[in-house]
């Protein structure tokens, strides 16, 4: 019998910039975890290299790609 937390959605935030060699390791290893009521959100901070066009393979119900053009996340820390 599953217990009620398997049951409850979790999002993922993940954070990306200039990811596109691990990315896709990265949300597997999200997908791989036990708890399978997952929603994964891959916010990328402009990324230059290819991490943007990562997200045509995974099912839209399983992870969301967010793109900030201004490096909104990394400026904010200055």
């Amino acid at each position: 019998m599953q217990s009620d937390t398997q049951n409850q959605s979790v999002d993922v935030l993940l954070p990306v910039y200039n990811g596109a060699a691990t990315i896709e390791e990265s949300v597997a290893s999200l997908l791989d975890q036990t708890h399978r009521n997952l929603r994964i959100l891959v916010i990328d901070d402009g990324s230059t290299d290819a991490t943007p066009t990562f997200s045509r393979g995974w099912p839209p119900t399983t992870a969301a790609s967010f793109r900030s053009a201004s490096r909104m996340a990394a400026s904010s820390k200055r």
